[in-house]
Order: C-alpha cells, then structure tokens, then sequence
C-alpha cells in the first residue's frame, strides 16, 4: 500500500502512541484522528487508520519472518 502525500510522520507517531487505547476501539480512532489534525477531512482520517492498520501488519508478518529466519 502507497502512503499518500497528507500521512506525515507526525501521524503515524500519534497513532502508534494511542495504539493501546485508540486503536483498540476502532469506533474512536477516526474522532481522535480528526480532533488531533483538524486539517484532515474525514474520508482522509480514514484513509490514514487503514494506512497504519496496513502498514502494522506488514511490519508484524515481516517481525514473524525474520524471527523465523533466526529461530532456525
């Protein structure tokens, strides 16, 4: 998945530091996004969680990949 010009670094570390309360109640994240970075519209807001979603994911299946590797 592509990261699109308006996710910033700054977002990402929002998210991953909410992780445990925020994205763990997907119903809030969006609410929390928006009130956080009120440049953002909704449909953007959106976009960014699934952008992080995907992207934690990826870094997850490769974290198993390589622990793998050195397990072996």
């Amino acid at each position: 998945m592509y990261r699109p010009r308006f996710i910033d670094d700054e977002l990402i570390n929002f998210l991953s530091e909410q992780s445990s309360s925020t994205i763990n109640n997907l119903f809030v994240a969006v609410p929390r996004i928006l009130e956080q970075f009120p440049h953002l519209n909704e449909r953007q807001a959106q976009e960014v969680l699934r952008y992080w979603l995907h992207a934690g994911e990826a870094v997850a299946q490769n974290y198993s990949a390589i622990k793998a590797l050195v397990v072996e």
